[in-house]
């Protein structure tokens, strides 16, 4: 079988492709950013065109695979189409990958990746041979997929288009539900009912956190597991099954995400010292909090934090691990929809927010420029507090960055974007003195 990914490069279609080599299926693909996914899939000798024409649609590929984001014009597809190839969105596909795997599949609106990674940690230390798919690049492993022969499998869920929908079983963990993915949604209402249509549509066993179950519990036809935090905590620890479990990971939550993973796998039959040296184990994924360079003098951290509660959890996490810190913020918007219905909560967090505040354009992503701009907010927040700044640009940002630091500065870039290439511009200028 022979199979041409649109896109190949994105985090969750590199990580399908991955997949798919591994069970044997011929992989091809295309992309037109020579990412680190790209090079890695390279590496794993799969051929990836890095232009995206219909003349790399061959008579001999059994199928295409590509995501919400493409459109049916595009190039690729459209050849697919008229030389009669089978198409399949890339949850489709997932779907029929892992039904020989007894699946442990993670969504909700935050909190996903770190959840579903925590899972594969668990799983690989009570077996090498099960497998993950997450949409993160896993520290610990280097990647963001493995295919083996064990019996389980972590699955990271995708609910910004409706696709999650696919998926009926085994077991699911819901971390939390709040409004996203305006522009698929819409509104509050038709998020909340995909949720619940998931759930009451899903065959196997489901643990949803409190918050989120409080939300769409009138909506709901099946019995759930409902989790709340631990009854003991701290920033960085929690009891369970009268056993004291210390992650590497600071902030309530992931204490929450862990909490979640160990009480679902507890109760799929788990033993509680494999659980317990899983998550002790999870040293976090890349983009999540993640610390790309530490010295006596500066600490930098790369996060994927984009929705405005996400920001505020950790923010409000640094500050408790870095009390000493001063924290310099590069905030990216990602995506006109969610920053045009989220702006008064951008606005509310970066009026309050403590240290120097650098904004960034809007990362477009695959929208048109419609709605709120990143300058909107600097507009608005700068006759309230002195210590913002506005970049036309990432060169920009980081001139600003460099003006604004002194010894001691720990400094945090939010979004999903490319705005982290400041904070790597940066950690080369501090490794070469």
């Amino acid at each position: 079988m022979k199979v041409f990914f649109v896109g190949i490069g994105g985090i969750g279609m590199s990580a399908l492709a991955l997949i798919a080599k591994e069970k044997g299926i011929e992989v091809i693909g295309s992309d037109i950013k020579l990412s680190d996914n790209v090079i890695a899939l390279k590496n794993k000798g799969i051929t990836v065109f890095d232009e995206q024409k219909k003349e790399n649609i061959s008579s001999d590929i059994d199928l295409l695979v590509y995501s919400s984001a493409v459109d049916i014009s595009h190039p690729e597809l459209s050849e697919a189409l008229k030389k009669g190839i089978r198409i399949m969105k890339r949850a489709e596909f997932l779907n029929e990958m892992i039904q020989d795997k007894f699946s442990f599949v993670v969504v909700g609106s935050h909190g996903k990746t770190t959840t579903s990674s925590m899972v594969a940690s668990v799983l690989y230390v009570a077996d090498k041979g099960n497998s993950f798919y997450v949409g993160g690049i896993l520290s610990d492993f280097g990647t963001n997929a493995f295919w083996g022969k064990g019996k389980f499998m972590a699955v990271e869920l995708d609910e910004s288009d409706g696709t999650f929908l696919h998926f009926k079983k085994d077991v699911a963990l819901i971390t939390n539900i709040e409004l996203e993915h305006i522009d698929f949604y819409k509104n509050e209402e038709n998020y909340f009912l995909e949720f619940a249509r998931f759930i009451n549509e899903f065959k196997g066993e489901i643990f949803i956190g409190k918050d989120g179950y409080k939300k769409i519990k009138s909506y709901l036809k099946r019995d759930v597991n409902v989790v709340d935090m631990p009854e003991k905590y701290g920033e960085n620890w929690f009891l369970f099954d009268n056993r004291k479990i210390e992650l590497k990971k600071y902030g309530n939550h992931y204490v929450f995400d862990a909490y979640l993973t160990a009480y679902a796998l507890k109760n799929n039959g788990f033993d509680i010292e494999i659980i317990k040296e899983g998550l002790e184990k999870y040293s976090g994924s890349k983009r999540r909090e993640e610390i790309i360079f530490e010295n006596d003098q500066f600490i930098l951290i790369d996060d994927y934090a984009h929705h405005p509660t996400e920001i505020e959890k950790t923010f409000s996490a640094l500050k408790k691990r870095f009390p000493q810190k001063r924290i310099i913020s590069l905030f990216q918007p990602h995506r006109y929809s969610r920053f045009t219905a989220f702006y008064d909560d951008y606005k509310e967090f970066w009026s309050n927010a403590t240290g120097p505040l650098i904004i960034l354009p809007v990362y477009a992503a695959s929208e048109k420029k419609n709605g709120k701009e990143s300058f909107d907010l600097f507009s608005d927040i700068r006759n309230i507090r002195k210590d913002i700044f506005f970049a036309n640009g990432l060169e920009e940002g980081y001139e600003i960055l460099i003006s604004l630091l002194r010894k001691d500065d720990l400094v945090v870039s939010f979004g999903a974007g490319d705005l982290n290439q400041i904070l790597f511009k940066l950690k080369r200028r501090l490794e070469n003195g």
